[in-house]
């Protein structure tokens, strides 16, 4: 069992390596002038908090004597929660920004 435990452990820390250079390289071609959908921006904007704390999560159980088999549920778990606060994050600064230009093109 304890074989299978390090293997999902290994599993996900590669998942989240390949996670983040996926990232680094949307993130270059968006400075370059791309264009991207909605879901492709909520992605730019929380891979490196998700990683983050993906990476945290990692770490805590590496140290700590929990039975990493619990990550098939704390890992996707924390991943929607924080695209979700992120996604909502946007929306609410998207709503901002257009308030602010009615306002102004009201002026």
């Amino acid at each position: 069992m304890r074989y299978f435990e390090w293997i999902v452990w290994t599993l996900l820390a590669f998942w989240t390596a390949f996670w983040f250079v996926t990232w680094l390289v949307k993130k270059r071609e968006y400075k370059s002038g791309c264009y991207y959908d909605t879901g492709e921006v909520i992605a730019l904007y929380g891979t490196p908090k998700t990683t983050f704390v993906s990476t945290a999560i990692l770490v805590i159980f590496v140290f700590l004597d929990f039975n990493k088999l619990h990550l098939l549920w704390i890992y996707p778990v924390v991943n929607f929660y924080i695209d979700v606060k992120i996604a909502k994050w946007l929306c609410r600064k998207d709503r901002e920004r257009l308030n602010k230009e009615a306002v102004d093109k009201d002026l």
